[in-house]
């Protein structure tokens, strides 16, 4: 199913267009950890290292090469994205691009798209 969907990247005027394909919705939440073994105890620490985070990932669908490359120009960067199931928009750092499929003769292209929800106290660096 294709979704009319938006990404406003925080370096941008107005928002990206795009169709985010949700069949079916991919959504990863991973807590990071590390786990040691104690010489000598047999006993194991658990570390908690860091802060779960929700990665949106699905296909998108972009109907011109000029709106692939305006995406591939936003990679990295920070903003509100729109779609069914967020219909409110959340924040995001766009992650990832990377084409699978195009028509040169309609000029669509279909790539796999991920992007990383921003928790609330969230600090980036390289901003």
């Amino acid at each position: 199913m294709t979704l009319n969907s938006t990404y406003q990247p925080s370096t941008l005027a107005t928002p990206l267009q795009f169709g985010l394909l949700v069949d079916p919705p991919g959504r990863d939440t991973t807590q990071q950890v590390s786990e040691r073994l104690i010489p000598g105890s047999g006993a194991v620490v658990i570390d908690v290292i860091g802060k779960p985070v929700t990665k949106i990932k699905g296909k998108a669908r972009f109907n011109g090469y000029q709106s692939l490359k305006t995406f591939e120009g936003a990679v990295g960067t920070q903003g509100a994205l729109v779609y069914s199931e967020e219909p409110q928009g959340v924040q995001v750092l766009l992650v990832s691009i990377n084409r699978q499929w195009t028509n040169p003769n309609l000029d669509v292209h279909i790539a796999d798209i991920e992007f990383w929800l921003l928790p609330a106290g969230t600090i980036t660096s390289g901003f």
